[in-house]
């Protein structure tokens, strides 16, 4: 049985012991309303590195987590080409799981999957693979499923950033005084 009347957007229940006034519900003493906790959505981020030319190099690639959750979640991952040429990367698939502390119950928002570079001498145009995301569980969602990672070379002719100085030198000058720098080459 509920009875109630409605006066001025307020509603009072009787059975259901709550007042709503205004949108806010007003609950008895010792009594904790249910909140629905957000749905926390997985993003899969960018990056970028020069290629280098001996050896390998990591490329950090982010994934993150929209809110922190308060259950273990996770999401596959794959690591592939994303343009039609060089494949100067590892191929790698995996599961990433954000599970809750011990001390705060809850997860982490940042995680990185880590992907080897192979560094080379040839000259080639810049390179990106993709990181992909998919199946994610305990009721998460992905909001970013694909993020891109991009190898700039650094070959002769290549896109990658190059930063040089030649020998310079400077005259210190008097008190007050102001003297341009004599750059050399």
């Amino acid at each position: 049985m509920t009875r109630g009347f409605r006066r001025s957007r307020a509603l009072v229940m009787t059975a259901a012991f709550a007042i709503t006034v205004c949108g806010v519900a007003m609950l008895p003493n010792n009594t904790t309303p249910a909140v629905a906790a957000a749905v926390p959505s997985f993003a899969a981020g960018s990056a970028s590195v020069v290629e280098g030319d001996v050896g390998t190099r990591i490329v950090y690639m982010p994934v993150t987590l929209s809110d922190r959750a308060s259950v273990q979640v996770s999401v596959d991952y794959s690591v592939t080409v994303a343009t039609s040429v060089g494949t100067d990367f590892k191929f790698k698939s995996g599961k990433l799981t954000f599970k809750p502390a011990a001390s705060s119950g809850l997860t982490n928002v940042r995680t990185f999957v880590p992907v080897t570079i192979y560094s080379d001498t040839t000259t080639e145009p810049t390179e990106t693979f993709k990181l992909t995301l998919s199946n994610p569980t305990s009721g998460s969602a992905i909001s970013n499923n694909t993020g891109i990672g991009t190898i700039l070379d650094d070959d002769n002719g290549g896109s990658g950033v190059r930063v040089s100085a030649n020998d310079a030198s400077i005259y210190e000058g008097e008190t007050g005084l102001n003297r341009p720098a004599n750059l050399q080459p």
